[in-house]
């Protein structure tokens, strides 16, 4: 199967396979710019729209989605259970998710996981294929938590990487924390779950840390997309 994963900002990215395209995270509009949204209406244009919001936070929900209908008038909405109060403006085909469900809409197989921060992450099996998006779940571990807190959060990410390893990921996105020396777990969800392709995000726009990530991982670990700018892309078989 070929994809195409675009990368527009933050945790907002998409991933094309032929006619049918895989939205995530649209953010507020003051998070965008105007080549941003050009990038987003420009592959959503006369395809089969999944538009999937993990939660309600801001940088990952826009409460309006008008700008998305007029260039794609019949998405299908998977969202998060608590953007529901916030989402009035969305209309027709939606579906909402709790934590921990299993369910098919389209073609599609989707799993949630309950969040570390708030909402859902998606596992979505595809033409036999699993795609894994991690909303804000990761390993939170700031250094201004206690003690208590600090081992509450390492042992849920734990129960969650042994959950997930159940799977064959094929292609992983996952939260790659620059402000964090330990990338909000991002490397340890690379050596325990084995993506075949792994993609980075969480980053506020800030991509050149990007590189500093890469250079701190092991020699085996798997393929990397290393964007730089909105509208980058990378293509992958898998």
């Amino acid at each position: 199967m070929h994809l195409k994963i675009t990368y527009v900002f933050h945790n907002c990215f998409i991933i094309t396979c032929e006619n049918t395209v895989l939205l995530f995270d649209y953010p507020e509009a003051r998070f965008l710019s105007e080549p941003m949204e050009r990038t987003v209406m420009k592959e959503i244009a006369g395809r089969r729209l999944y538009y999937f919001v993990s939660h309600r936070h801001a940088d990952h929900f826009n409460p309006d989605p008008s700008r998305i209908l007029q260039v794609n008038p019949d998405p299908v909405f998977i969202l998060s259970e608590d953007t529901y109060a916030e989402a009035a403006n969305y209309h027709g085909n939606i579906h909402y998710f709790l934590p921990d469900e299993t369910r098919a809409v389209g073609d599609m197989e989707i799993t949630t996981f309950e969040s570390s921060d708030e909402g859902v992450a998606f596992l979505i099996r595809y033409n036999g294929k699993w795609l894994y998006f991690g909303g804000d779940l990761a390993n939170w571990n700031w250094d201004e938590l206690s003690p208590e807190e600090k081992q509450s959060m390492e042992a849920f990410y734990d129960r969650f990487l042994n959950r997930l390893s159940a799977y064959p990921i094929d292609v992983a996105l996952v939260n790659t924390d620059p402000r964090m020396k330990t990338w909000a777990g991002a490397v340890e969800f690379m050596d325990r779950i084995k993506p075949k392709y792994f993609v980075p995000m969480h980053t506020f726009g800030k991509t050149a840390a990007l590189k500093r990530f890469y250079r701190s991982l092991s020699p085996k670990h798997p393929p990397v997309f290393l964007y730089q700018a909105p509208g980058d892309i990378i293509e992958i078989d898998i």
